[in-house]
């Protein structure tokens, strides 16, 4: 029997799935079970391990194989990065924790330690190497960091090389305690997303003195193909009759000139390193007669296998990314049957080892299933229209749907990919996303909006309104005022001759905030605030304000200051009337003459309603005597913003006086939520108003 060496390269899951197809077909060829050394590194680590493992499975009947790659499929589709990569934002107060702890972090929490536990989920429970066959050999490699050496576990242990002035000593280390999931993750811990694991004593099963701890990584930073180490290994055992070499290598992309920061210098230059390393590999195994290589960039025409896959999707797949995130049926199907064909068409060169009559079906397919629900799968090169009567699309329309799919694959998936609802991370994402992506930009738009009030505020102050701090007070308010409205005395008539001329007006300030006036079509409440500043000139004994003919029938007061004993009176509409009047008295005969005193006003008027006709709205001040200074502001609600507004003045009864009139000053607010006005020396027996205009009627 002869006597075959397996070299699987690096490449991530697209290697693994490559290799997977090669050892299918060595298995359909009858070939699988003359192999008696496998060396692999990284991706096809993850196979290597368990091919060896389940040897028997492997080299038994198909449908036993197809059970034990099933396991394969199940990882490759069980999205190992990301179940990762949405785990380390845990680990970092964990691991902080840790370092509290005389032992300090331990490799659990780290990326490298949860991959490890998903290799020994999936894959390898808790095998150790010493569990591995004697036949085949496998031998896992990895990259010794802390030394700069090649290191391999297999069944006799760890073996290193130590770099020495003479030149490289190997040593054993009888490490058969190491489990098989850290040694295919030593093997596959690409650098960058995966730091290096640090490896102990404990976890070889060795004495402290025996190792002292080192770090290791990717195999392929040292030798990618393999074929390194099988050449070590033709030294030490009997020679093989041959040794195929499965390369998923890709081709070396050339990037159009552009800078490059720090870290894209340092990976380019490892890209330029390893594509160099990789072509010194290959110049000088390739022309090695004991060296068969099955390669994924090569072609197979379908002349010489009217079953491959067909040319276009073949350019394709051989650059499928290498990752280890969640791979897709038409990835797995593509790369392990191009596997597949090109282990054949390479197979077929060497019909003095392998034979003449190599298996002809077309390749398999790891995704068929027993139920018989076949996905659907990668053209062939067989026909490029729809035979007839065929329900199916045309063959080249789904070859050129596949091909741009795998195009699409060439790119490395990470936030359309990110978040799995079937994975609890997920959960802990979701709210923070909602919390970053809707609460708070409505929270910094808030801000905005607040301090651009502040700033209306600002600008009020260097006009020199008295008013400023309650004016801040409510534009910083979020919810309804509260406070307990004061009884209210219904009266049949108001009080008669109302006299002012006892009282000098010294200021008016009006609030109206409508903020809570946002219904589009149903009426609602607004809130009021006034203060009147008086100064008695004799001895007068009460001061009345009065509110005359308001269409507002429903409205809480509250009033002061306290010791003025406000009241509130409602005096009901007038027979076939609608208008109601309100009254508040306050006591002022303890009030020294020729002292100003204010008196304050609060107000929730509901059914609220300022509409003067379609898309205009107003309001009105009319001063109860001449007044020194006279303001009002109104706040808008956000979803009724004002458009544009005039202020005009006329003679109380007779509106064919109005004229519009400037104020001492005017706020126009740049978002339509603020109007504030002032008029210096304000007449009694005249009306101020405030018109503006919305967007959209009511």
């Amino acid at each position: 029997m002869p006597r075959l060496g397996l070299a699987l390269s690096g490449g991530g899951l697209r290697a693994t799935l490559f290799h997977l197809g090669v050892v299918r077909f060595l298995h359909d060829a009858g070939r699988l079970g003359e192999v008696t050394h496998i060396v692999s590194v990284s991706g096809g680590s993850i196979l290597g391990a368990h091919l060896a493992l389940n040897w028997g499975r492997y080299t038994g009947s198909a449908a036993d194989f197809d059970e034990a790659a099933a396991k394969i499929i199940d990882f490759v589709r069980a999205d190992a990065r990301n179940q990762i990569a949405r785990r380390i934002p845990f680990l970092v107060p964990l691991r902080q924790l840790q370092r509290l702890s005389p032992r300090g972090p331990s490799r659990a929490l780290t990326p490298t330690g949860l991959l490890e536990k998903l290799y020994a989920k999936h894959l390898y429970g808790d095998a150790r190497v010493h569990q591995l066959p004697d036949t085949p050999e496998l031998h896992l490699l990895t990259t010794n960091v802390s030394e700069g050496g090649l290191c391999s576990f297999t069944k006799a242990g760890l073996i290193m090389q130590h770099r020495t002035p003479g030149g490289v000593k190997v040593e054993v280390l009888p490490a058969r305690l190491a489990s098989i999931a850290l040694a295919v993750t030593a093997s596959s811990a690409f650098p960058g997303f995966f730091p290096p694991p640090l490896i102990t004593a404990d976890d070889l099963g060795l004495s402290d003195g025996e190792f002292p701890p080192q770090t290791f990584t990717d195999g392929g930073v040292y030798d990618n193909l393999g074929v390194r180490a099988m050449d070590l290994i033709e030294d030490l055992d009997p020679s093989l009759d041959q040794i195929i070499v499965s390369d998923v290598g890709k081709t070396f992309s050339i990037i159009r000139p552009k800078p490059l920061g720090m870290i894209g210098r340092a990976m380019r230059a490892t890209d330029i390193l390893w594509d160099r390393v990789g072509q010194l590999e290959k110049q000088k195994f390739q022309d090695d007669p004991r060296f068969l290589f099955v390669a994924s960039l090569d072609q197979v025409a379908p002349g010489d296998d009217p079953t491959a896959l067909h040319a276009v999707i073949q350019s394709e797949v051989a650059n499928v990314r290498t990752d280890i995130d969640r791979f897709s049926p038409l990835e797995i199907t593509a790369l392990v049957q191009h596997g597949y064909c090109v282990a054949r068409k390479q197979c077929r060169t060497r019909p003095d080892l392998y034979g003449s009559s190599l298996p002809s079906s077309p390749p398999w397919d790891p995704m068929k299933r027993s139920d018989g629900d076949d996905p659907q799968h990668p053209p062939t090169a067989r026909g490029d229209a729809a035979r007839p009567g065929d329900a199916s699309p045309p063959v080249t329309a789904l070859v050129t749907r596949q091909a741009q799919q795998l195009r699409g694959s060439a790119n490395r998936r990470v936030w359309s990919t990110l978040l799995d609802l079937h994975d609890w991370p997920t959960y802990v994402y979701i709210p923070l996303l909602v919390l970053l992506l809707g609460v708070l930009p409505v929270a910094l738009y808030r801000y905005r909006r607040q301090a651009n009030a502040n700033a209306v505020i600002v600008d009020a102050i260097t006009h020199g309104s008295p008013d400023f701090r309650k004016i801040l007070e409510i534009v910083q308010r979020t919810t309804a005022p509260s406070w307990t409205p004061l009884p209210v005395q219904e009266v049949a008539q108001a009080s008669r001759n109302v006299d002012y001329r006892g009282f000098e007006f010294l200021s008016d300030t009006s609030i109206v905030d409508l903020r809570d006036w946002r219904r589009s079509k149903s009426r609602d409440a607004a809130h009021y605030y006034r203060r009147v500043r008086i100064k008695k000139r004799g001895d007068e004994s009460v001061f009345v304000l009065q509110y005359p003919r308001v269409p507002f029938d429903r409205i809480d007061f509250q009033g002061g200051p306290e010791k003025l004993k406000p009241v509130v009176r409602r005096i009901p509409p007038e027979t076939g009337k609608s208008e109601t009047t309100w009254e508040l008295a306050f006591d002022v005969s303890k009030v020294r003459a020729g002292s100003p005193i204010d008196v304050e006003i609060e107000a929730t008027v509901h059914d609220f309603e300022a509409r003067k006709g379609a898309h205009e709205n107003w309001l009105r001040y009319s001063p109860p005597a001449a007044t020194e200074q006279a303001s009002v502001w109104v706040l808008f609600p956000e979803s009724r913003p004002y458009k544009d507004y005039r202020l005009i003045r006329y003679a109380a009864g007779d509106p064919a006086t109005v004229r519009e009139i400037e104020s001492q000053y005017t706020i126009d607010h740049p978002y339509g939520s603020i109007i504030a006005w002032s008029i210096v020396n304000a007449e009694a027996g005249y009306v101020y108003e405030c018109e503006w205009t919305v967007e959209s009627p009511d």
